[in-house]
Protein backbone atom coordinates (compact mmCIF):
# COMPACT_ATOMS: atom_id res chain seq x y z
CA UNK A 1 0.00 0.00 0.00
CA UNK A 2 1.23 3.54 -1.17
CA UNK A 3 1.74 6.49 1.87
CA UNK A 4 -0.75 8.72 -0.50
CA UNK A 5 -3.85 6.21 -0.67
CA UNK A 6 -5.74 5.99 2.14
CA UNK A 7 -5.65 2.77 4.92
CA UNK A 8 -7.82 0.43 5.02
CA UNK A 9 -9.42 -0.18 8.18
CA UNK A 10 -7.61 -2.75 10.57
CA UNK A 11 -8.56 -5.94 10.05
CA UNK A 12 -12.30 -6.91 12.17
CA UNK A 13 -11.42 -10.49 13.67
CA UNK A 14 -14.44 -11.09 16.43
CA UNK A 15 -12.03 -13.45 17.97
CA UNK A 16 -8.77 -10.71 19.07
CA UNK A 17 -9.46 -8.14 21.19
CA UNK A 18 -9.70 -4.64 19.38
CA UNK A 19 -6.64 -2.89 21.46
CA UNK A 20 -4.42 -6.07 20.49
CA UNK A 21 -5.65 -5.55 16.64
CA UNK A 22 -4.81 -2.18 16.52
CA UNK A 23 -1.69 -2.79 17.73
CA UNK A 24 -0.32 -4.78 15.28
CA UNK A 25 -2.09 -2.96 12.51
CA UNK A 26 0.33 -0.41 13.96
CA UNK A 27 3.79 -2.18 14.10
CA UNK A 28 2.79 -3.42 10.66
CA UNK A 29 2.33 -0.08 8.66
CA UNK A 30 3.65 3.23 10.47
CA UNK A 31 6.94 2.39 12.17
CA UNK A 32 8.61 0.43 9.24
CA UNK A 33 7.39 2.95 7.02
CA UNK A 34 9.18 5.58 8.85
CA UNK A 35 12.44 3.73 9.75
CA UNK A 36 12.67 2.92 5.96
CA UNK A 37 12.64 6.28 5.07
CA UNK A 38 15.04 7.33 8.01
CA UNK A 39 17.28 4.65 7.40
CA UNK A 40 17.56 5.71 3.83
CA UNK A 41 17.95 8.87 4.25
CA UNK A 42 20.94 8.83 6.41
CA UNK A 43 22.29 6.36 4.51
CA UNK A 44 21.99 8.74 1.19
CA UNK A 45 23.78 11.55 3.11
CA UNK A 46 26.70 9.33 4.34
CA UNK A 47 27.36 7.88 1.19
CA UNK A 48 27.07 11.57 -0.71
CA UNK A 49 29.44 12.67 2.53
CA UNK A 50 31.68 9.71 1.46
CA UNK A 51 31.95 10.56 -2.47
CA UNK A 52 32.72 14.19 -1.81
CA UNK A 53 35.56 13.20 0.81
CA UNK A 54 36.58 10.74 -2.00
CA UNK A 55 36.50 14.13 -4.34
CA UNK A 56 38.56 16.13 -1.91
CA UNK A 57 40.98 13.86 -1.90
CA UNK A 58 41.48 13.43 -5.74
CA UNK A 59 41.25 17.32 -5.98
CA UNK A 60 43.99 17.56 -3.45
CA UNK A 61 45.64 14.74 -5.65
CA UNK A 62 45.44 17.10 -8.46
CA UNK A 63 46.82 20.26 -6.84
CA UNK A 64 50.03 18.50 -5.34
CA UNK A 65 50.47 17.31 -8.95
CA UNK A 66 50.21 20.93 -10.31
CA UNK A 67 52.04 21.82 -6.96
CA UNK A 68 55.20 19.51 -8.30
CA UNK A 69 54.97 20.38 -11.68
CA UNK A 70 55.11 23.88 -10.98
CA UNK A 71 58.16 23.77 -8.98
CA UNK A 72 59.54 22.01 -11.69
CA UNK A 73 58.90 24.36 -14.32
CA UNK A 74 60.30 27.34 -12.29
CA UNK A 75 63.31 25.37 -11.29
CA UNK A 76 63.61 24.68 -14.53
CA UNK A 77 63.05 27.84 -16.03
CA UNK A 78 65.22 29.78 -13.32
CA UNK A 79 68.24 27.54 -13.70
CA UNK A 80 68.17 27.46 -17.45
CA UNK A 81 68.19 31.57 -17.03
CA UNK A 82 70.55 31.50 -14.64
CA UNK A 83 72.86 28.81 -17.09
CA UNK A 84 72.02 31.87 -19.90
CA UNK A 85 73.48 34.79 -18.19
CA UNK A 86 76.72 32.45 -17.25
CA UNK A 87 77.20 31.89 -21.06
CA UNK A 88 76.60 35.54 -21.82
CA UNK A 89 79.38 36.70 -18.93
CA UNK A 90 81.43 33.78 -20.86
CA UNK A 91 80.53 35.55 -24.55
CA UNK A 92 81.50 38.78 -23.28
CA UNK A 93 84.84 38.03 -21.48
CA UNK A 94 85.48 36.25 -24.61
CA UNK A 95 84.89 39.20 -26.56
CA UNK A 96 86.86 41.54 -24.38
CA UNK A 97 89.94 39.19 -24.89
CA UNK A 98 92.14 39.32 -27.54
CA UNK A 99 90.67 36.09 -29.04
CA UNK A 100 87.10 37.52 -30.06
CA UNK A 101 88.27 37.23 -33.81
CA UNK A 102 89.31 33.94 -33.70
CA UNK A 103 86.94 31.48 -35.56
CA UNK A 104 86.55 28.82 -32.94
CA UNK A 105 85.81 31.53 -30.21
CA UNK A 106 82.78 32.48 -33.07
CA UNK A 107 82.18 28.71 -33.29
CA UNK A 108 81.80 28.28 -29.25
CA UNK A 109 79.05 31.45 -29.48
CA UNK A 110 77.35 30.24 -32.18
CA UNK A 111 77.20 26.36 -29.98
CA UNK A 112 76.20 28.38 -26.88
CA UNK A 113 73.32 30.54 -28.85
CA UNK A 114 71.76 26.84 -29.69
CA UNK A 115 72.45 25.64 -26.90
CA UNK A 116 70.43 28.14 -24.99
CA UNK A 117 67.62 27.84 -27.90
CA UNK A 118 67.33 24.23 -26.93
CA UNK A 119 66.69 25.35 -22.69
CA UNK A 120 64.20 27.51 -23.83
CA UNK A 121 61.64 25.33 -25.83
CA UNK A 122 62.42 22.68 -23.07
CA UNK A 123 60.89 24.37 -20.77
CA UNK A 124 58.32 26.14 -23.15
CA UNK A 125 57.15 22.29 -23.12
CA UNK A 126 57.51 21.94 -19.35
CA UNK A 127 54.93 25.02 -18.92
CA UNK A 128 52.69 23.44 -21.40
CA UNK A 129 52.17 20.48 -19.01
CA UNK A 130 51.77 22.96 -16.14
CA UNK A 131 48.74 24.34 -18.01
CA UNK A 132 47.18 20.78 -18.81
CA UNK A 133 47.60 20.17 -14.66
CA UNK A 134 45.82 23.55 -13.84
CA UNK A 135 43.10 22.69 -15.99
CA UNK A 136 42.51 19.46 -14.63
CA UNK A 137 42.22 20.89 -11.14
CA UNK A 138 39.69 23.26 -13.03
CA UNK A 139 37.46 20.41 -14.08
CA UNK A 140 37.47 18.66 -10.77
CA UNK A 141 35.89 22.00 -9.15
CA UNK A 142 33.16 22.41 -11.56
CA UNK A 143 32.80 18.60 -10.39
CA UNK A 144 32.06 19.96 -7.00
CA UNK A 145 29.57 22.28 -8.02
CA UNK A 146 27.91 20.07 -10.07
CA UNK A 147 27.08 17.67 -6.55
CA UNK A 148 24.76 19.89 -5.07
CA UNK A 149 22.15 18.44 -7.21
CA UNK A 150 22.64 15.01 -5.64
CA UNK A 151 21.99 16.92 -1.90
CA UNK A 152 18.61 18.53 -3.52
CA UNK A 153 17.15 15.03 -4.51
CA UNK A 154 18.05 13.90 -1.23
CA UNK A 155 16.51 16.64 0.30
CA UNK A 156 13.67 16.25 -1.72
CA UNK A 157 13.42 12.45 -0.67
CA UNK A 158 13.15 13.89 3.28
CA UNK A 159 10.07 16.37 2.12
CA UNK A 160 8.57 13.11 0.63
CA UNK A 161 9.27 11.05 3.49
CA UNK A 162 7.80 13.52 5.86
CA UNK A 163 4.90 13.79 3.75
CA UNK A 164 3.92 10.44 3.48
CA UNK A 165 4.00 10.17 7.31
CA UNK A 166 1.78 12.75 7.62
CA UNK A 167 -0.80 10.96 5.02
CA UNK A 168 -0.03 8.16 7.42
CA UNK A 169 -0.79 9.73 10.60
CA UNK A 170 -3.64 10.83 9.36
CA UNK A 171 -4.97 7.52 8.45
CA UNK A 172 -3.94 6.39 11.60
CA UNK A 173 -6.15 9.05 13.49
CA UNK A 174 -9.35 8.37 11.35
CA UNK A 175 -8.80 5.03 12.24
CA UNK A 176 -8.53 5.53 15.55
CA UNK A 177 -11.69 7.49 15.64
CA UNK A 178 -13.96 4.37 14.44
CA UNK A 179 -12.28 2.31 16.94
CA UNK A 180 -13.93 4.96 19.90
CA UNK A 181 -12.60 4.88 23.20
CA UNK A 182 -10.33 1.37 22.30
CA UNK A 183 -8.24 3.55 19.79
CA UNK A 184 -8.03 6.67 21.99
CA UNK A 185 -4.47 6.25 22.84
CA UNK A 186 -3.75 5.22 19.74
CA UNK A 187 -5.19 8.91 18.52
CA UNK A 188 -2.19 10.38 20.67
CA UNK A 189 0.15 8.38 19.29
CA UNK A 190 -1.00 9.43 15.62
CA UNK A 191 -0.58 13.08 16.62
CA UNK A 192 2.68 12.82 17.68
CA UNK A 193 3.45 11.34 14.27
CA UNK A 194 1.95 13.84 12.19
CA UNK A 195 3.95 16.51 14.80
CA UNK A 196 7.17 14.66 14.06
CA UNK A 197 6.21 14.56 10.03
CA UNK A 198 5.43 18.55 10.18
CA UNK A 199 9.04 18.74 11.59
CA UNK A 200 10.49 17.07 8.95
CA UNK A 201 8.84 18.66 6.35
CA UNK A 202 10.48 22.23 7.67
CA UNK A 203 13.53 20.68 8.25
CA UNK A 204 14.02 19.01 4.41
CA UNK A 205 12.78 22.77 3.65
CA UNK A 206 15.37 24.39 5.79
CA UNK A 207 17.90 21.86 3.71
CA UNK A 208 16.58 22.94 0.37
CA UNK A 209 17.13 26.40 1.34
CA UNK A 210 21.04 25.69 2.43
CA UNK A 211 21.47 23.66 -0.66
CA UNK A 212 20.46 26.63 -3.16
CA UNK A 213 22.84 28.31 -1.19
CA UNK A 214 25.99 25.91 -1.37
CA UNK A 215 24.98 25.23 -5.15
CA UNK A 216 25.24 29.41 -5.34
CA UNK A 217 28.81 29.63 -3.36
CA UNK A 218 30.18 26.34 -5.34
CA UNK A 219 29.21 28.15 -9.03
CA UNK A 220 31.14 31.53 -7.73
CA UNK A 221 33.96 29.68 -6.89
CA UNK A 222 34.06 27.49 -9.93
CA UNK A 223 33.85 31.04 -11.67
CA UNK A 224 36.52 32.82 -9.99
CA UNK A 225 38.72 29.49 -10.47
CA UNK A 226 38.02 29.64 -13.97
CA UNK A 227 38.83 33.16 -14.29
CA UNK A 228 41.95 32.57 -12.37
CA UNK A 229 42.88 29.72 -14.50
CA UNK A 230 42.40 32.06 -18.05
CA UNK A 231 44.26 34.79 -15.87
CA UNK A 232 47.04 32.07 -15.27
CA UNK A 233 46.74 30.60 -19.35
CA UNK A 234 47.51 34.62 -20.26
CA UNK A 235 50.38 35.03 -18.35
CA UNK A 236 51.43 31.53 -19.52
CA UNK A 237 50.72 32.99 -23.38
CA UNK A 238 52.26 36.07 -22.55
CA UNK A 239 55.58 33.83 -20.85
CA UNK A 240 55.69 32.09 -24.23
CA UNK A 241 55.78 35.20 -26.69
CA UNK A 242 58.63 36.21 -24.74
CA UNK A 243 60.90 33.61 -24.74
CA UNK A 244 60.05 32.90 -28.62
CA UNK A 245 60.97 36.40 -29.00
CA UNK A 246 64.48 35.84 -27.10
CA UNK A 247 64.74 32.77 -29.27
CA UNK A 248 64.38 34.65 -32.30
CA UNK A 249 66.75 37.07 -31.32
CA UNK A 250 69.42 33.87 -30.81
CA UNK A 251 68.21 33.23 -34.14
CA UNK A 252 68.51 36.01 -35.73
CA UNK A 253 72.09 36.71 -33.71
CA UNK A 254 73.38 33.02 -34.58
CA UNK A 255 72.91 33.96 -38.61
CA UNK A 256 74.39 37.21 -38.65
CA UNK A 257 77.10 36.25 -36.41
CA UNK A 258 80.08 36.57 -38.53
CA UNK A 259 78.75 39.88 -40.19
CA UNK A 260 77.63 41.16 -36.67
CA UNK A 261 80.29 40.20 -33.96
CA UNK A 262 80.73 43.67 -32.81
CA UNK A 263 76.71 43.89 -31.58
CA UNK A 264 77.15 41.04 -30.06
CA UNK A 265 78.27 42.33 -26.64
CA UNK A 266 75.21 44.91 -26.62
CA UNK A 267 72.77 41.97 -27.92
CA UNK A 268 74.40 40.01 -24.83
CA UNK A 269 73.10 42.58 -22.29
CA UNK A 270 69.99 42.82 -23.59
CA UNK A 271 69.24 39.44 -23.33
CA UNK A 272 70.65 39.49 -19.52
CA UNK A 273 68.60 42.26 -18.88
CA UNK A 274 65.39 40.48 -20.15
CA UNK A 275 66.45 37.26 -18.17
CA UNK A 276 66.88 39.25 -15.09
CA UNK A 277 63.38 40.62 -15.40
CA UNK A 278 61.88 37.28 -16.35
CA UNK A 279 63.43 35.76 -13.14
CA UNK A 280 61.89 38.30 -11.36
CA UNK A 281 58.27 37.78 -12.47
CA UNK A 282 58.32 33.97 -11.60
CA UNK A 283 58.66 34.62 -8.16
CA UNK A 284 54.79 34.57 -8.26
CA UNK A 285 55.14 30.68 -7.96
CA UNK A 286 56.22 31.34 -3.56
CA UNK A 287 52.83 32.84 -3.73
CA UNK A 288 50.86 29.87 -6.00
CA UNK A 289 52.36 27.63 -3.33
CA UNK A 290 51.08 28.94 -0.25
CA UNK A 291 47.49 29.51 -1.59
CA UNK A 292 47.83 25.72 -2.96
CA UNK A 293 48.65 24.88 0.07
CA UNK A 294 45.91 26.46 2.16
CA UNK A 295 43.56 25.61 -0.46
CA UNK A 296 44.29 21.87 0.43
CA UNK A 297 44.30 22.12 4.30
CA UNK A 298 40.90 24.46 3.82
CA UNK A 299 39.53 21.31 1.85
CA UNK A 300 40.36 18.93 4.30
CA UNK A 301 39.50 20.59 7.42
CA UNK A 302 36.02 21.29 5.51
CA UNK A 303 35.17 17.40 5.07
CA UNK A 304 35.71 16.61 8.61
CA UNK A 305 33.54 19.63 9.94
CA UNK A 306 31.06 18.67 7.37
CA UNK A 307 31.52 15.03 8.07
CA UNK A 308 31.73 15.55 12.11
CA UNK A 309 28.58 17.79 11.59
CA UNK A 310 26.29 14.94 9.34
CA UNK A 311 27.51 12.61 12.13
CA UNK A 312 26.02 14.37 15.12
CA UNK A 313 22.61 15.12 12.90
CA UNK A 314 23.34 18.99 13.36
CA UNK A 315 24.11 21.98 10.62
CA UNK A 316 27.28 23.73 10.79
CA UNK A 317 27.18 27.21 12.42
CA UNK A 318 27.78 29.81 9.34
CA UNK A 319 30.64 32.12 11.30
CA UNK A 320 32.14 28.46 12.04
CA UNK A 321 32.28 26.98 8.35
CA UNK A 322 33.41 30.56 6.95
CA UNK A 323 36.20 30.62 9.70
CA UNK A 324 37.01 27.09 8.53
CA UNK A 325 37.41 27.75 4.72
CA UNK A 326 38.73 31.21 5.11
CA UNK A 327 41.57 30.03 7.48
CA UNK A 328 45.19 30.14 6.82
CA UNK A 329 45.51 32.78 4.58
CA UNK A 330 48.66 33.72 3.69
CA UNK A 331 48.77 36.28 0.15
CA UNK A 332 46.99 39.32 -0.46
CA UNK A 333 44.95 37.41 -3.15
CA UNK A 334 43.48 35.34 -0.89
CA UNK A 335 42.22 38.46 0.97
CA UNK A 336 41.04 40.15 -1.47
CA UNK A 337 39.16 36.94 -2.73
CA UNK A 338 37.37 36.97 0.67
CA UNK A 339 36.94 40.24 0.71
CA UNK A 340 35.17 40.49 -2.25
CA UNK A 341 33.05 37.63 -1.21
CA UNK A 342 31.79 39.12 1.89
CA UNK A 343 31.24 42.31 0.09
CA UNK A 344 28.12 40.38 -1.68
CA UNK A 345 24.56 40.16 -0.09
CA UNK A 346 25.01 38.58 3.11
CA UNK A 347 23.00 35.26 2.83
CA UNK A 348 24.11 32.60 5.48
CA UNK A 349 25.43 29.19 3.65
CA UNK A 350 25.37 26.03 5.91
CA UNK A 351 25.93 22.58 4.69
CA UNK A 352 24.64 19.43 6.26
Amino acid sequence: MEYGQTMQAAPQDAGTPTSQRWRTWWRRTAPAASREGARASAADATQVIDRMSEAVDTWAGHIGTVQATMHSATTDLLGGFAGILEDLDAVTALEQSAEANDGRVLDRRAAMLSRCEDQLRGLLKNFHGFVESHGEVMSSIQDLAGSSTQLSTMADEVSKIARQTNLLSINAAIEAARAGDSGRGFAVVAGEVRRLSTESGATGQRISAQIEDFGRVMTASATRARTRAERDATVMTDSERTISEVVSQVDSAISGLEQRAAELTARSEAVRQRVNEMMMAFQFQDRVQQILDQVVSSMQRSMAEMRGAVAAGSVPDAQAWHAVITSGYTTAEQRGTSNTTDAAPAQETTFF
